[in-house]
Parts: structure tokens; C-alpha cells; sequence
């Protein structure tokens, strides 16, 4: 937690209610409810806690369910519009694969809850360009030549369009390989859901979505659910807050606020790949 924290949950649950068609009434209520909570909260606690006590509680207030829901198929339609033509782009590339997930990766920037909205198309060119700041993809090529099982943590409606073409692409060179697809069960924010998946295209049989037991974002102490994973792989900023701990995970994302960037040494909107021992 860090006192920079702060604009961005007030962004988070004025979007929620502007997504849940509330009376000024009721919206007046919540503010006042969520600055509260604000004065009451432990600075011990990761972020993405901090947002799940938020929701939760707004959620008892009469907040809808999903109320990103009309921006995740948005996001989701206009990645399924572009991967066509960027999935020929990857499979024409020198290292396929590498190219895949630098897509990947730049699909991160779709996310209404950070408070640095950055541009897709232009991540995607920067991502291209520039690669990453922190690139651990050597090690993670070498895992893949023996990997069976790959459990990737799914971040954001959208973007888990081209998380589906990494998938896509590392079957396509290692057809032996299975995919454990990590989704919310309630979602938060614009998190991915079965159904988001779904609707995402990522109904392969090779892939299977896998829900998390309870609410909010995977642990730690959660990765013994999956024994047989070989690459444990983790989309996002929100995910490396909860695992950024854990040992033996590669972390895929987009540094969209400065406390994460300074925690990982880079600058905001700069890409990273790394793994933790």
C-alpha cells in the first residue's frame, strides 16, 4: 500500500458506480461509505485487498454485479476485431512465440482500473520497438522444451483475447502442451470470467478454465491447487501484487502506476517479463 494508492480507488469505485445506474441517492450513500472505509483501512495490506473490501462492500450497497460488463465486451470486441491481422503478424515473425507474447503483454494496457489509461494500438507498436525492460524470456523458452502443463493467471476482459494467441501460438510449437486458463469467479473491476473467456474464443480443448476457489486474487499459498504445472504464468499488474512474493512464477505485464514501478525499477508504462526464484 502506498499513499499514491489513493486516486485510484476513488477511480475505481466512481467507475463502478457509474456502471451500475444507481439514484444520486444511492450514490451519494456509497461515496460517503467508501471514504469511511478509506480512513478505517490497514496500509498492510496489498492494494488489490484493499479493492476487494471495496467491492464487496459496495456490492451490499446495491452495486450491480458486473458493472464493467458493457466495457468488458467492448474491450473484447475491438481486441477480436485486431488479433486477426496480428495473429498473421506473430506467425510471420523470426521468433513466433517471443512475438506472441510481447502481444500478450501489450494487451495489458486494457484496464479501468488503473489510473493511466494507456493506448493499445500504440503499446502495441512500442512493444514491437522496444521489447521489454525486464525480459526473463530465455528461461522461459528453456521451460517450455519440457513443459506439460502451463497454469496462466487471466487478468482483464479484452486483453485475454490475446493471451488466447500466446496459448494459441505455444500449442502450435509445443502440441503436447496443456493450458490451465486462471479466471475470477466473481469478477472485479474487468476481470475475466469463464464467461469472458468464452466469449473471448478460448474454447480449445486444450485448454481449461479453471475458477479460483473464492473470491478475489490467487495467493501464494494457492499454488499447490495446481501440482502438476510445469510454467506457472501471471497476466497484469493485480496478479503481481497478490504473487510478486511467490517463487517460480513468470510475470507478464505493463507497469501502470509508480509504486509498482519503483517496487520492480522500471518506469510506468514499461513492459516486463520476469521470473522470481
Amino acid at each position: 500500500m502506498d499513499l499514491r494508492c489513493m486516486p485510484c480507488f476513488v477511480k475505481q469505485y466512481t467507475n463502478e458506480l457509474e456502471g451500475s445506474h444507481l439514484s444520486m441517492e444511492q450514490n451519494e450513500e456509497i461515496v460517503r461509505e467508501m471514504l469511511s472505509l478509506f480512513s478505517s483501512m490497514r496500509y498492510d495490506q496489498a492494494p488489490v485487498d484493499v479493492s476487494l473490501i471495496m467491492h464487496k462492500r459496495m456490492l451490499d450497497l446495491g452495486v450491480s454485479v458486473d458493472p464493467y460488463r458493457m466495457l468488458k465486451e467492448i474491450s473484447t470486441r475491438k481486441a477480436l476485431e485486431m488479433v486477426g491481422e496480428i495473429e498473421r503478424e506473430v506467425l510471420s515473425a523470426k521468433d513466433p512465440i517471443f512475438d506472441a507474447i510481447l502481444v500478450s503483454m501489450a494487451g495489458n494496457v486494457i484496464d479501468y482500473g488503473a489510473k493511466n489509461m494507456l493506448n493499445l494500438e500504440e503499446v502495441l507498436g512500442m512493444a514491437r520497438k522496444n521489447g521489454f525492460r525486464i525480459n526473463d524470456h530465455h528461461l522461459f523458452r528453456e521451460k517450455l522444451m519440457s513443459a506439460r502443463e502451463v497454469v496462466m493467471f487471466l487478468d482483464n476482459s479484452g486483453e485475454v483475447v490475446f493471451d488466447h494467441l500466446l496459448m494459441r501460438t505455444i500449442h502450435r510449437y509445443y502440441p503436447s502442451i496443456r493450458f490451465k486458463a486462471v479466471v475470477k469467479r466473481i469478477p472485479l473491476l474487468n476481470d475475466v470470467t469463464k464467461e469472458d473467456a468464452r466469449q473471448a474464443g478460448m474454447t480449445d480443448g486444450y485448454i481449461e478454465l479453471v475458477e479460483l476457489p473464492d473470491e478475489g486474487w490467487i495467493r501464494p499459498e494457492q499454488l499447490c491447487l495446481f501440482p502438476d504445472a510445469d510454467i506457472f504464468l501471471s497476466k497484469g499488474q493485480g496478479n503481481f501484487e497478490s504473487l510478486s512474493e511467490a517463487g517460480g512464477v513468470f510475470f507478464l505485464l505493463v507497469t501502470k502506476c509508480e509504486v509498482v514501478a519503483e517496487y520492480l525499477g522500471v518506469k510506468v508504462g514499461e513492459m516486463v517479463f520476469k521470473y522470481t526464484n
